[in-house]
């Protein structure tokens, strides 16, 4: 009785194998994990699109999975990803454990969670006032034809200074990319459509220093975790309250302070006023030299003849 009781408490729990199915990766070798792990309990962390590739394929089974997480489930509820999720929860047994995860719950999402699960209880974590990040927030109003120089003249004072230019599509991403490289910033795009390796050495690149400016799409504003982003800014006005907290919230991370620029034109003037008031924020108006970063000493000198000596 003894000796078997020494061997069960020295004996390790076995880890459970951990399967992540994605888009931009290699699709077979992911598939040969699926069939590697087939009948046993394991952990698969997966994106919409890329789960129900396996699904349709009979590769994945998740008629025997009784505990579901989704992690930014406000973003797996918009137009976007809604059919995707609701079916892949017809594929899911019932009853069953579902936790969902996010930072921003708006009613709509709130309303559709409620109608999926059973008994639903809210848990809210919130930062105390004083923990809260100290991001400066403001507005400048240009037409959208006067971004880009903007950006140029912008980058021009500070290149080398951390930050994210987000924008509303993949096309844009790259052009803007490709024109601010153009004129010698230390730049690269980040969206959806980039292989899995490219967008990794990306951020890898934007993380140690070698890239200074990422322009990316909305893929960059959830789950991306690099501390020292100084500076956040909206190419264009987001659509959603939820769209802009997440944008802003790359910067202003680990107690440090942060900056968030949003150029509004003048027909983006009415989402402005949604975004203010769905995320209760009043954003401070700028004049061009506002926004733009002070221009250095050292900078501001050059030119100057020097004095000659006598």
């Amino acid at each position: 009785m003894g000796e078997s009781s020494k061997k069960t408490a020295s004996t390790k729990p076995a880890s459970l194998p951990i399967i992540c199915l994605f888009g931009g990766a290699d699709r077979d070798e992911q598939g040969d994990e699926l069939l590697q792990t087939s009948g046993m309990t394991r952990i698969l962390i997966a994106t919409p699109g890329r789960l129900l590739d396996f699904i349709g394929t009979g590769t994945c089974d998740l008629s025997d999975c009784f505990q579901l997480v989704m992690d930014e489930s406000d973003r797996l509820f918009t137009h976007e990803f809604e059919e995707e999720t609701r079916t892949i929860l017809n594929y899911l047994p019932t009853p069953r454990q579902t936790l969902a995860f996010s930072a921003t719950m708006p009613p709509a999402c709130k309303t559709m969670l409620a109608a999926l699960v059973y008994k639903p209880v809210e848990l809210s974590v919130e930062k105390p006032p004083e923990e809260r990040p100290a991001i400066r927030q403001g507005v400048l109003f240009l037409e959208d034809e006067q971004k880009t120089a903007f950006l140029k003249t912008f980058f021009g004072r500070s290149p080398k200074t951390r930050s994210i230019v987000f924008v509303r599509t993949k096309a844009e991403a790259d052009v803007l990319a490709s024109t601010l490289k153009k004129a010698r910033l230390a730049v690269a795009p980040l969206h959806g459509d980039l292989t899995q390796d490219k967008r990794t050495s990306t951020v890898a690149s934007f993380g140690s220093g070698r890239l200074f400016v990422l322009v990316a799409t909305d893929v960059a504003a959830r789950g991306l975790d690099i501390a020292s982003v100084a500076q956040v800014i909206n190419y264009d006005v987001p659509e959603l309250p939820e769209t802009y907290l997440h944008r802003i919230g790359r910067t202003g991370r680990a107690g440090q302070k942060g900056s968030a620029l949003t150029l509004c034109s003048g027909a983006e003037r009415k989402l402005l006023r949604q975004v203010e008031v769905g995320a209760h924020v009043k954003l401070r108006v700028l004049s061009t030299e506002q926004a733009l970063p002070p221009v250095a000493a050292q900078t501001a000198r050059q030119g100057k003849p020097r004095p000659t000596r006598t």
